[in-house]
């Protein structure tokens, strides 16, 4: 029988084969030669929790409280407000006066990658948990993601479940991550394997190492909301995650809820902004002397299907995706690179700025409660 696969697609994924064995190999960041701190008493350990907010006001706050209100007590919560108001801060005040968990801090220059990177120079915990302030976390959030680590003290991030909060499916969508049986990735060709997004996490329900995050350098700056490149930070540090030797768990049981609606009329600017970011990462790694399978495969799978939306006479058709994700790829191909930390430069305050705006449209929580009730 004849492969389903079309010929070209199988002649660029045997080249990128080809090309990939001549790539020398990234050099490994150094493991820990015995086991690492905090795996010996996960249940005391310090956990530190960042959270990511820009001009989002009170829809923080239930975020916030549903990561207090978690079952592990010895706990952190840093807040990175990039708002350009009060609104934030004046909404959490009272908690952060009536619980010393929590720690507020506004940052000046917008960007989710410069954020984690300010949160990761002041957290002390053993352990990074993110989720996003359009999220709810489930009350054993934290206690499941330590238990991955405790059941293999060599992974390097844990990848949970992201599960849609009520919405109204006629009007739009919720980004969802769905995890339906725990598997663990080693290799960098292992991941995000298409069709579909199934070895893919996202980033709004993540754990980490500290010590691990620490040797990787943090976040690359340049890429995720409201940078240069505006999505992909969490795929960008699993491959980085992957090069540096350190396997990924991709886990059911770690559980957040996401309130993140987007109207339908704002998929396709999500749609070209993740392409444009995806595009720029695997730009980058291949300069790294990286190629993974995975960075091509999204494009590739994206023309094919857009190619049978065409002959059917379907829109849209969805070719702006492999433009965006070619358009990335050529930025990514031309901006500085450092490349020992397989991080692009990132630019200066001023520059940096004028990327606030690249970030999904998202419709808060309070506005979705007050249409329902009109």
């Amino acid at each position: 029988m004849a492969s389903s696969r079309p010929n070209g697609l199988a002649r660029l994924l045997a080249l990128g084969r080809r090309v990939g064995t001549k790539l020398t190999r990234a050099p490994h960041v150094p493991r820990p030669s015995s086991v690492p701190d905090g795996l010996l008493n996960l249940k005391s350990s310090l956990v530190s929790v960042l959270v990511c907010t820009r001009n989002r006001g009170s829809n923080a706050l239930p975020t916030v409280q549903s990561i207090l209100a978690n079952g592990h007590q010895n706990v952190e919560l840093l807040v990175l407000d990039q708002s350009d108001d009060t609104a934030t801060r004046d909404a959490l005040k009272s908690v952060s006066a009536e619980d010393s968990r929590l720690r507020y801090y506004h940052l000046e220059t917008p960007g989710k990658a410069r954020s984690l990177n300010f949160g990761l120079s002041l957290l002390r915990g053993q352990f990074v948990l993110l989720t996003d302030d359009d999220c709810e976390v489930m009350p054993d959030w934290i206690e499941a993601a330590l238990l991955e680590f405790e059941r293999d003290p060599s992974l390097g991030c844990v990848f949970g479940r992201v599960e849609a909060g009520k919405h109204e499916a006629s009007e739009g969508y919720v980004p969802i991550c769905t995890i339906r049986e725990p598997r663990t990735i080693y290799r960098v060709r292992d991941f995000l394997t298409m069709p579909g997004w199934g070895n893919a996490g996202m980033g709004a329900n993540m754990a980490l190492r500290s010590t691990v995050l620490s040797r990787l350098r943090g976040w690359d700056e340049c890429i995720g909301p409201g940078a240069k490149f505006g999505s992909g930070d969490d795929h960008d540090l699993s491959v980085r995650l992957l090069r540096a030797g350190y396997p990924i768990r991709f886990s059911p049981a770690p559980r957040v809820v996401h309130f993140g609606f987007r109207r339908w009329h704002s998929a396709g600017h999500d749609h070209r902004r993740i392409a444009f970011g995806v595009g720029g990462v695997f730009a980058k790694h291949l300069r790294c002397r990286a190629f993974y399978r995975g960075g091509i495969r999204v494009p590739l799978y994206q023309l094919r299907e857009s190619g049978g939306l065409i002959l059917r006479g379907s829109r849209p058709h969805g070719l702006s995706y492999v433009a965006s994700w070619t358009r990335g790829f050529a930025a990514g191909l031309v901006h500085a690179l450092e490349r020992d930390a397989s991080q692009f430069v990132p630019g200066q305050d001023a520059s940096s700025g004028r990327h606030a705006s690249n970030v999904a449209e998202v419709v808060l929580r309070r506005d979705q409660l007050d249409a329902t009730h009109r």
